[in-house]
């Protein structure tokens, strides 16, 4: 049983997404250049999503797919391309955590965190703690990565991880949202996955897929990093904030950079 991504009367529907042949992240590639995304499995309910670890032994992941299930002896996290068929690593969980903002009813603050019992031999992405105006502007592009299905009517072909870039259609303080109507989208099981920014030449994480759309066709909503800053940086400190002014100081540079000159 997958996670689905339907939102309707307030919960997560589970029954079969209407979709004829949607591509685990729709419209995009198999990806090989992300080894920070893995695949979360909770052997005891068959539930899958995806997540980015953002420090040596943090997987950030949706708070939907861990919200049911405490037991950290259930998870399995699996990294490499083709992560079920091939893993290039597995690793336990010693700790499940959800966002105690999360609210099941409204989606919001849909983040939560699993604790690994060791480290991945792979390097944690940066995550974007503090907006300092321009990370979620509508038109800004981002890359998202998961391990969704490929066949969202069957719900198969899960495992394999792929990318897509995507743009920000409507942002607002909490949320991001992309149009799926020309066909690129996440769906599911890729829930948890990350939208990657490029921040000064580093891909960063800004956000997390949450929900769409039943058929992911339409749309798909991400929870945006820096509004759940409090309760990701318990666990995963924002990388350099303490010295440099972080990730978030050099979005503002970058920035600035972009901005076309006004004569």
């Amino acid at each position: 049983m997958k996670r689905n991504i339907c939102r309707q009367l307030g919960w997560i529907a589970l029954s079969v997404a209407l979709a004829t042949d949607a591509g685990a992240i729709i419209g995009g590639t198999q990806d090989s250049g992300h080894p920070a995304v893995a695949l979360m499995l909770d052997t005891m309910t068959g539930i899958e999503c995806s997540g980015s670890l953002i420090a040596p032994q943090v997987l950030l992941t949706a708070a939907e797919c861990i919200a049911g299930d405490s037991d950290a002896s259930h998870y399995t996290v699996l990294g490499g391309a083709t992560a079920f068929a091939a893993p290039d690593w597995s690793v336990g969980v010693s700790s499940v955590v959800v966002n105690p903002a999360y609210d099941f009813m409204t989606f919001s603050n849909d983040v939560g965190v699993l604790l690994l019992a060791s480290a991945p031999p792979v390097s944690p992405f940066p995550w974007l703690a503090t907006d300092p105006g321009g990370a979620y502007f509508p038109g800004i592009h981002f890359t998202a990565v998961g391990y969704g299905v490929s066949n969202a009517q069957s719900e198969s072909g899960d495992g394999v991880r792929r990318m897509v870039g995507l743009t920000i259609s409507i942002a607002d303080a909490s949320t991001f949202r992309i149009d799926a109507t020309g066909g690129k989208s996440p769906c599911i099981g890729d829930q948890g996955g990350p939208a990657l920014e490029v921040v000064n030449q580093v891909e960063t994480v800004i956000g997390t897929f949450a929900y769409g759309d039943q058929a992911c066709a339409q749309f798909a909503v991400y929870e945006r990093t820096d509004a759940n800053a409090t309760f990701i940086a318990a666990y995963a400190p924002e990388p350099g904030a303490a010295t440099s002014g972080g990730v978030a100081s050099a979005l503002l540079a970058w920035r600035a950079r972009r901005r076309p000159c006004s004569s």
